[in-house]
């Protein structure tokens, strides 16, 4: 998603029709959003796998036939997708007019950590499963060793081959699908290639919260505010208006006043 961000910020289109051959001129945000895309698609050693991948596993062990398979499924349509979005975007041919170079370093930076995370996390094993143990929590202490000989033995890795292959096949036969939706289901594609109206619902979401959020700064600062100065304002002039009746610059009239004043307090200390 960092790595999106940043090419948005360089092309100024979120469209990916818009985008092509960037990995010719932002090398770092093409390589990161690779390791990104195959750590999305679960491949084995990258994050991805253990955070998503043993999920399979674990409803395959337990029978879960049915929700494994649309887990597969998932992770076949994500392996798709990643792959597609990646050969779009980085490679393939350029369709964009505006001169793109690299983010900035302050937008790379973040990229580079997250990618060396992305590969080499699961070497932190051993103190992350000894942390755990010494915590009280159920499971063994695990060195890197071991996990390397676990992933490549365990169903998750089967599993995830066979859906990064189903991915990679639906990728090459991506015309062949298009016509096949064309001609069979065209409402479906349709649909699909308006991107199954999720911009505009975003859209006349953002403008229903726009017109909300504008409505309450009027209320807010329209008729509270301007209310609150109005009214400040209105009550000084009466108050000078009533003030100025009794400030006459008479010396008889400061001469009551001072009489007034005088027996008020005088029968205030008494």
């Amino acid at each position: 998603f960092l790595c999106a961000g940043s090419v948005i910020h360089e092309v100024s289109s979120r469209d990916i029709r818009d985008m092509g051959a960037l990995q010719k001129v932002m090398p770092l945000t093409g390589a990161t959003f690779l390791i990104g895309a195959l750590a999305l698609m679960g491949l084995p050693l990258l994050n991805g796998f253990f955070s998503k991948d043993l999920i399979l596993e674990a409803a395959f062990e337990h029978h879960a036939f049915a929700p494994l398979a649309l887990a597969a499924l998932a992770a076949i349509l994500t392996a798709f997708y990643s792959i597609r979005t990646t050969f779009l975007v980085f490679w393939g041919t350029s369709r964009s007019s505006k001169h793109v170079k690299e983010a900035p370093l302050s937008m790379t930076a973040p990229l580079l950590l997250l990618a060396v995370g992305s590969l080499f996390s699961w070497l932190m094993i051993g103190p992350m499963t000894a942390s755990w143990t010494a915590s009280g929590l159920q499971g063994h202490e695990l060195h890197w060793k071991e996990l390397l000989a676990e992933t490549f033995t365990s169903p998750a890795f089967v599993i995830t081959i066979a859906a990064l292959i189903g991915g990679l096949l639906m990728f090459y036969s991506r015309r062949a699908i298009r016509r096949f939706l064309e001609s069979t289901v065209p409402a479906v594609f349709t649909a699909a290639a308006a991107g199954l109206g999720f911009d505009t619902v975003y859209n006349k979401f953002v403008a229903f919260v726009t017109g909300v959020g504008m409505f309450i700064r009027y209320i807010w600062e329209e008729i509270v505010m301007e209310g609150i100065n109005y009214a400040t304002g209105a009550l000084s002039i009466v108050l000078s208006q009533v003030t100025r009746n009794i400030q006459t610059g008479d010396l008889h009239w400061n001469l009551l006043y001072i009489i007034i004043t005088f027996i008020i307090i005088a029968g205030l200390i008494l």
